[in-house]
């Protein structure tokens, strides 16, 4: 079942300071044009991320992905891919691109579980929730912050990111873990949301 999941999945190859992209077929790793790529030993292997790749290349794995009928488990190369706006350089250390979302407080609260996110509820400040989670590889905490607006709604606000106990400026936080953090946030309100309230001036 794993192999199945990992066969239709793009890769990065790492050896000696060159990196690659390639796919397994049939046993062997090629390249989107189906060239035979060299790995060794030492090559280390990370899952393939579009952020930073050229739109050429992008385009260029999807149409190899067409041309073999190739179905993949979860988005990756017709993955979204966001970066901090103007606004939110500006602000420095917080986003409120999905803020003022009504959103129904059961789906907010599942959508949130099966993401692998914590709730966290009647948090300081008079919050009802801050849904969070930890991204040890990155040493990166990333809070979520919700109130509640009625019996059944939960109004959404601001989004930040934390290391070692200090508030991280969005220009510091690695471009994958913002793009990812923001596709979660998009992925809550879209399955919960139901409105959006005036934005604040």
């Amino acid at each position: 079942m794993m192999k199945a999941l990992v066969n239709r999945l793009i890769w990065r190859f790492q050896t000696n300071g060159q990196d690659i992209i390639g796919y397994c077929m049939d046993g062997h790793i090629i390249d989107h044009q189906g060239k035979p790529l060299t790995v060794t030993a030492e090559t280390q292997v990370t899952l393939w991320h579009p952020m930073k790749e050229s739109v050429k290349t992008i385009r260029e794995w999807r149409s190899f992905l067409s041309q073999h009928q190739v179905e993949q488990p979860f988005q990756q190369v017709d993955r979204a891919v966001y970066t901090p706006n103007s606004d939110e350089l500006s602000d420095c250390y917080y986003s409120t691109r999905f803020a003022s979302h009504v959103l129904n407080r059961l789906k907010f609260k599942h959508a949130i579980t099966q993401r692998g996110w914590t709730l966290r509820q009647k948090a300081e400040h008079n919050w009802s929730y801050v849904p969070h989670i930890t991204l040890a590889d990155w040493d990166i905490r990333v809070n979520f912050f919700a109130d509640t607006k009625e019996e059944d709604t939960v109004v959404t606000d601001l989004l930040n990111f934390y290391r070692q106990g200090e508030p991280l400026p969005l220009h510091e936080v690695p471009p994958v873990v913002f793009s990812e953090m923001i596709r979660d946030i998009g992925l809550f309100v879209t399955t919960a949301g139901t409105t959006e309230l005036h934005k604040r001036p």
